[in-house]
């Protein structure tokens, strides 16, 4: 009985999987055709149409994606970031101090003579 069943269960899951191919065919297609008939018209640049039909396509997968993995029941692989992305960012080493110190000098200075202290006036 538990054989049966295995069995059952395995065509039920092949048969939601044919249907995604299908389902993810289709849109696919469709999409694109509708995006490159929108580009053909809207458009006169052959980059633009085929940004539109890019953009149908993705459209169409995205839809399709979105589906399948409402009929899966979410048996769809979940893609993570690889670990070194997720690690806390590393901090920027510490400046030299010597140019630390120039570089407080310059920010002084320019400091002085945005404020327009009297020493830095012109002689008449």
């Amino acid at each position: 009985m538990a054989a049966s069943s295995r069995r059952t269960q395995d065509l039920l899951m092949d048969d939601k999987w044919d249907h995604c191919v299908d389902l993810s065919l289709r849109r696919f297609v469709y999409s694109s055709l509708a995006g490159a008939a929108t580009g053909l018209v809207l458009f006169r640049s052959p980059t633009s149409r085929w940004a539109a039909l890019a953009f149908g396509a993705g459209c169409g997968i995205g839809s399709a994606y979105t589906d399948c993995s409402r009929i899966l029941d979410g048996h769809l692989p979940q893609f993570t970031a690889p670990a070194a992305a997720r690690a806390a960012p590393v901090a920027p080493a510490p400046a030299a101090p010597a140019a630390a110190a120039a570089a407080a000098a310059a920010a002084a200075s320019a400091a002085a003579g945005a404020s327009g202290s009297s020493d830095q006036l012109p002689q008449d």
